[in-house]
């Protein structure tokens, strides 16, 4: 069946949400000044749609339509046929697989498609064709009733899906903002899918796979599932490649992994850890509590006779990434998140068995879909951002340097918060507008909370403020940092905030 598709029009009545008024704006001066930011972008416009695509083979994949997006917060080099490399200006690529019989229905769930390192929005539509024209994401997906959309994620330098610390060539490299904040908003004024968590969730391999699960771990509230394939959910080993400034330049021209910036993309490890670690997923684990989990990964074991389980590479990248998967497995046991992980021994870094691990998600995903989740009663959280909204809370913290601040136990009943300087908390719209609240931390000494009796805003929002101590004035991580902290049972301020 061949799809022929003009532009999408944007639905009406799409606009963001009114600004919520809070009682107090507090920034985080030195912080937010030095952090790269998840800020609102403009939208995507679209440049140019391709309805008809095709294989290698040059047999036409449908269902598949390819669209041209500008105004994207990155800029995607690009390899020409000489060998030249261009740099794109905002313009990007994303190709969507709609579901068959698309015309004919609506509220469709979306699984976002993250593809691995030097590679691209191609990746998932031409996976294993070359192996077996019957075997594709195309043909395994006629039944499924879900829209998959693939994304470029900046696969020739290494973008790792997130935004950069530094930009040695001048570019855009916000791929977290164009992923979140413009990709998602785009599908769901174009397309006729749920709007809600319930009806999106997120998978990736590879590069990808850390795509999915720091994006799912940062963004709990929008995806109802992760599902990381063979992923390198762990960025702390990457921290070694930082090491590869100290030899010969063309020593990086062996492989193109030797080619990632990891000190553009999160810093430099030993003064920037916990920049690594704020978009780690092995240190947002808990996070994950409220998702379907979902992970599986080979082991790379040699004796495989699968297509491309006789390459060395393959076999020593799925070694590699298969210990990784079993630390985060070991994790996700420790801290008692519910998920499901699967081993293939002899899996290799393959297009393969990328796809044999995506046909066993894919029910899974229609099972996570079908629950329709809603917001939890209660979560935990925690983000180095200092200002951030998650499950409709807000947070905005006032402190002088980059480090954590940990949530735990969010409900209407109150919330426990762990950090340092001045926390201003807005509340979910869970009261009724005008109705007033004690909100009080009682017997505990250095914590301050104010105002004490709020009154519910015409939202049914409670603003009010949480004083953790003084500032630290040590980055989280940092040697000197850790020196202190160990010689002070009260450097992390504990507040138990209650709400009646």
């Amino acid at each position: 069946m061949k799809y022929s598709m003009s532009p999408i029009p944007a639905r009406p009545g799409c606009a963001n949400g009114s600004p919520v008024v809070r009682f107090v704006t507090l920034i985080a001066l030195a912080a937010t000044a030095i952090l790269p930011a998840i800020h609102a972008a403009p939208p995507l416009q679209v440049v140019s749609v391709n309805s008809t695509l095709y294989y290698e083979s040059h047999e036409v994949i449908p269902r598949t339509i390819e669209y041209t997006l500008s105004g994207a917060t990155v800029n995607l080099k690009e390899k020409l046929p000489d060998g030249t490399i261009v740099a794109t200006d905002g313009v990007t690529k994303v190709r969507v697989l709609l579901p068959v019989g698309y015309e004919s229905g609506t509220n469709y769930p979306v699984v976002y498609l993250l593809h691995g390192f030097n590679s691209n929005y191609r990746a998932w539509s031409n996976m294993n064709h070359g192996n077996d024209v019957n075997d594709t994401l195309e043909t395994n997906t006629r039944a499924a009733n879900i829209v998959f959309v693939m994304p470029d994620g900046g696969g020739l330098e290494g973008g790792f899906y997130s935004n950069w610390y530094q930009s040695p060539d001048g570019l855009m490299h916000d791929w977290e903002t164009y992923h979140i904040k413009q990709l998602i908003p785009w599908v769901e004024a174009n397309f006729k899918v749920n709007k809600t968590r319930a009806g999106r969730a997120i998978a990736g391999l590879s590069m990808g796979g850390f795509g999915c699960t720091t994006y799912a771990s940062r963004h709990p509230d929008l995806f109802a599932g992760v599902f990381p394939i063979s992923g390198a959910v762990n960025n702390v080993p990457l921290a070694a490649a930082g090491l590869l400034d100290l030899m010969p330049e063309n020593w990086r021209e062996v492989n193109p992994m030797l080619g990632i910036d990891v000190n553009s993309i999160w810093g430099p490890f030993v003064e920037q850890e916990v920049r690594y670690r704020g978009r780690n997923p092995v240190d947002l684990i808990d996070n994950l509590r409220p998702l379907t989990v979902w992970v599986r990964t080979g082991l790379g074991v040699p004796g495989g006779t699968a297509p491309g389980d006789d390459d060395p590479l393959t076999i020593l990248l799925e070694a590699g990434v298969g210990v990784l998967n079993e630390a985060y497995d070991i994790n996700l046991d420790h801290q008692n998140v519910p998920h499901t992980y699967t081993v293939n021994p002899q899996g290799t870094h393959t297009g393969y068995h990328f796809l044999q691990s995506f046909k066993l998600a894919l029910p899974v995903m229609q099972q996570t879909f079908a629950a329709n989740v809603g917001t939890p009663a209660g979560f935990n959280y925690r983000s180095i951002e200092p200002s951030f909204t998650i499950f409709d809370w807000q947070f905005s913290a006032t402190r002088d340097v980059v480090e954590f601040l940990y949530l735990s136990a969010v409900s209407r009943d109150g919330l426990k918060l762990k950090g340092s300087g001045t926390v201003a908390v807005t509340t979910a719209p869970i009261y009724t507008p005008g109705s007033s609240h004690w909100v009080l931390a009682p017997g505990q000494l250095g914590i301050d909370v104010w105002p004490n009796w709020p009154r519910a805003d015409s939202e049914g929002r409670l603003h009010f403020n949480v004083k953790l101590g003084d500032s630290h004035t040590l980055q989280q991580y940092t040697p000197a940092q850790s020196l202190i902290e160990a010689a002070s049972l009260d450097y992390w301020k504990d507040a138990n905030v209650q709400i009646w």
